[in-house]
């Protein structure tokens, strides 16, 4: 369990404040509202007391989160997915949120000392008035209380249909990685897709390149040499959860290739290997995921595209998830001639060895 923000999530503490204020909010502003028609009796006093302590824990909470936000920065926003107008709305509603928060106890506070009716805190601490009681100032800050507590609502629902854009519509993580585990129902129909749980959700994966590579393995005159391609476009979706939505493609610019040796990197780029003229990248696509019978052992089965030449391809990897980080490690070979690398004069095994072993490992942080 992460108690601290990171770059990608927030932490443990940070979900808290969320979820707790948030049903704290709604709860007030509904009694709010409830109140205003009540007759005066002892029932509505004792309802008023409990929404000025209330009103109360919320300020501190608030004081507190702000001060947690300095101490544990929040990680940013999932701007891929969003327009320049829809970040620069968010901010503004993020602003006018924390404004509300902060606004919406204290002009309550500011209004029941005006009316000469001292707060006090579950009948444990009273608070100090803030002014001098006066009918005037009573009524104004009534009226600010209102107003703050009618915007709330309108930024309150601004806030919960952005969230619902984000996870229906963008299809990115950041409802999801507010919600702390187990809280209440709604949390969970909020964030599930029909007939599936959080645990069944997709997760999708964005590579840490200098933590990554994919190598090769062959031999040149019964000697082995090691190359590998310095550079690779990926796009993972992958929960052992829910396999049956895992799903990886991956791009590799034959430009990138790298054998610490110029002229066979020249050559590797010829008609006769890659054809890189004609086919810039080799490509792999999975069809399907399936775990195997050892732990954090799968297979993906796919298609390996080189030269334009598809053919199936069987891709057995292990895999280990430490919170939002996945390393990924495979080995396997190819017979180079399935994809004509190597045609003419190159095809004879006793120069380039038929078999190429593949070294590939994968960091990879989710979004």
């Amino acid at each position: 369990m992460r108690f601290k923000n990171t770059s990608t999530h927030y932490g443990f503490i940070s979900k808290s404040f969320h979820t707790v204020m948030a049903i704290m909010i709604i709860g007030l502003l509904v009694v709010g509202l409830y109140m205003e028609d009540l007759d005066v009796s002892p029932y509505k006093f004792k309802l008023y007391g409990l929404h000025k302590s209330f009103g109360a824990l919320v300020l501190a909470l608030v004081i507190l989160r702000l001060s947690w936000r300095l101490l544990s920065p929040p990680p940013g926003m999932l701007t891929k997915t969003m327009k320049d107008w829809e970040i620069n709305l968010a901010k503004v509603i993020h602003v006018s949120l924390y404004f509300a928060m902060f606004l919406m106890p204290l002009s309550g506070w500011l209004m029941s000392s005006a009316a000469n009716y001292p707060v006090s805190v579950f009948g444990l601490v009273q608070l100090p008035d803030l002014v001098a009681p006066g009918e005037e100032r009573a009524e104004l800050y009534k009226q600010v209380h209102e107003l703050v507590g009618y915007t709330f609502i309108l930024l309150i629902a601004l806030h919960v249909l952005g969230a619902l854009k984000h996870h229906f519509i963008n299809k990115d993580n950041t409802l999801r990685r507010m919600m702390p585990f187990g809280v209440f129902v709604m949390s969970l129909v909020l964030i599930s897709k029909p007939a599936s749980s959080v645990q069944d959700s997709t997760m999708t994966w964005s590579v840490i390149k200098d933590k990554s590579h994919i190598k090769f393995i062959s031999k040149q005159l019964g000697a082995e040499f090691e190359g590998g391609f310095e550079d690779f476009v990926s796009n993972i979706t992958f929960n052992p959860n829910n396999l049956e939505a895992a799903k990886v493609k991956v791009l590799i610019p034959i430009e990138s290739v790298n054998t610490q040796s110029k002229d066979r990197d020249q050559k590797i780029k010829l008609p006769e290997w890659f054809d890189m003229q004609n086919h810039t990248h080799a490509a792999f696509e999975s069809h399907n995921i399936t775990a195997t019978t050892q732990p954090n052992h799968y297979l993906a089965k796919g298609t390996l595209d080189i030269k334009g030449i598809k053919r199936d391809f069987d891709l057995p990897f292990t895999l280990i998830i430490d919170g939002n980080i996945a390393k990924m490690q495979s080995k396997s070979a190819i017979q180079r001639l399935d994809w004509d690398l190597g045609t003419g004069d190159w095809a004879d095994a006793s120069f380039i060895g038929h078999e190429v072993k593949l070294d590939i490992q994968v960091t990879a942080i989710q979004n």
